[in-house]
């Protein structure tokens, strides 16, 4: 139409091209199961599609485990397998957001269960006060390590030597990616760039600041 040629004149000449070719690329219209996932979600909070797509992957791999050579199951009871494995999650994780947490590190829905309640327990006792199913919310996939109790315990151990005078755990609590970053490098930085002041004080107020200079 008219219409269209006139909007078609303003766009720049790759637009064009993409907005022409566009119908190529269509993406493919979804299955039952698809579709019953990502209503399945969407209920749950996951408004974004980007979000429910890497969610509906990963089910869609994990429903597989359930199934029997030669025998589909129906979609109502992958649905109701699906909703007691999210309540197993919602009570290992009270008061957390397991829907966006999913969405962050869908293999979530892989977790041994057993495993990773001792890895909170192991967490919550090396890390008094502070509140862990928070500290897991922010990055789903520390449940997912093997190591990570060792790896909490070393990083905060070397927090503690680096920052004697700053409350390392809630520093923590805020920003879980500390216990794994070269913290003793980006506090070497700083102070070299402001040997004026209390690099330490500062940190313990914003660690952001040497999380910047950090590998």
């Amino acid at each position: 139409s008219s219409s269209d040629g006139d909007d078609l004149s303003k766009l720049t000449n790759f637009d064009r091209i993409v907005r022409k070719q566009a119908h190529r690329f269509k993406p493919k219209p979804m299955g039952e199961t698809e579709s019953a996932l990502h209503q399945y979600w969407r209920n749950k909070g996951l408004k974004e599609e980007v979000h429910r797509k890497r969610v509906v992957t990963t089910c869609l791999e994990w429903w597989k485990e359930y199934q029997t050579p030669g025998y589909c199951a129906s979609i109502p009871c992958m649905l109701t397998v699906l909703e007691a494995r999210f309540r197993q999650l919602k009570t290992l994780l009270p008061r957390a957001s397991v829907a966006k947490m999913l969405w962050k590190q869908p293999m979530m829905l892989h977790i041994d269960l057993c495993g990773a309640a001792c890895r909170i327990a192991a967490l919550c006792h090396l890390m008094p006060g502070v509140n862990v199913v928070r500290l897991l919310e922010k990055d789903p996939s520390l449940l997912l390590r093997a190591d990570i109790v060792a790896a909490t315990e070393k990083g905060i151990l070397s927090l503690h030597t680096l920052l004697p005078r700053a409350d390392v755990l809630r520093m923590v609590e805020r920003h879980p990616s500390l216990l794994f970053r070269d913290v003793k490098a980006g506090l070497m930085q700083l102070r070299a760039q402001m040997p004026d002041k209390d690099v330490e004080q500062m940190v313990e107020k914003n660690p952001i600041l040497v999380l910047k200079h950090c590998s």
